[in-house]
């Protein structure tokens, strides 16, 4: 969630809409964790991943178009989503890097 547009495109085969995955891969790691290891939490932490479901729900909500490739790279919400995506990994005292390209299996359907 916190690299550039460009970089979230690569990450993902052509066929699937990149933004919807960034979102669902968010959601479904967030709600993982945070069954099995929130009370670890700090305030600090749990604050940075609610900052980015506000930033998730603008753009949920946001009256236009902007799920596709184009927009990813140039909006200015997605640009505030990989914002709150940086400050949560700092927050979690994690690397900011890329993942892996080979994380995940889509099968085109």
């Amino acid at each position: 969630m916190a690299c550039d547009g460009e970089r979230q495109i690569l990450l993902f085969p052509d066929f699937v809409v990149v933004t919807d995955e960034i979102i669902n891969d968010f959601d479904h790691w967030r709600q993982t964790v945070e069954s099995r290891y929130k009370s670890e939490f700090t305030n600090g932490q749990i604050e940075s991943l609610n900052q980015i479901d506000v930033v998730i729900d603008k753009i949920t909500k946001n009256e236009t178009e902007i799920w596709d490739n184009d927009t990813l790279r140039t909006h200015g919400l997605w640009d505030e989503l990989r914002d709150a995506g940086t400050k949560a990994l700092k927050e979690f005292k994690w690397e900011i890097e890329a993942p892996p390209t080979n994380r995940s299996t889509y099968v085109k359907g």
